[in-house]
């Protein structure tokens, strides 16, 4: 596997079962080192309230992601939630690093309310 200054953080990478279920060794594999990730996503972004939300209260099953052409779904929600999972990084990377996947993979939500939220600068 590729160290995290030369990954592409655009397309999904495959998650077995174990690394979904235990979520350790996550930095550099399934999300960027710290230094990787964007200042504006070090603070409050749509991506940003979305990983609060969906950490601390959970997302509604109704919510809708808005998947960026050539993102398979499936692979990109198990490498977030591998990622939300892990005590790997501090709550800080790990809400600013799940953000940037947000924002690689989707182009936003809808919310159960049908609130269209959308990704990016």
């Amino acid at each position: 596997m590729k160290n995290s200054e030369e990954k592409k953080w655009d397309t999904p990478v495959e998650v077995s079962d174990v690394d979904l279920a235990f979520g350790a060794g996550v930095i550099g594999k399934f999300m960027p080192e710290w230094p990787e990730i964007p200042k504006r996503l070090k603070s409050r972004t749509n991506a940003n309230g979305i990983v609060s939300t969906w950490f601390f209260n959970g997302l509604d099953p109704k919510t809708v992601f808005h998947t960026k052409e050539g993102i398979d779904f499936k692979m990109a929600i198990r490498q977030i939630r591998a990622c939300m999972r892990s005590f790997d990084p501090k709550h800080e990377h790990k809400e600013a690093g799940v953000a940037f996947l947000l924002e690689q993979f989707f182009d936003g939500v809808t919310t159960v309310d049908g609130e269209r939220i959308e990704f990016g600068e």
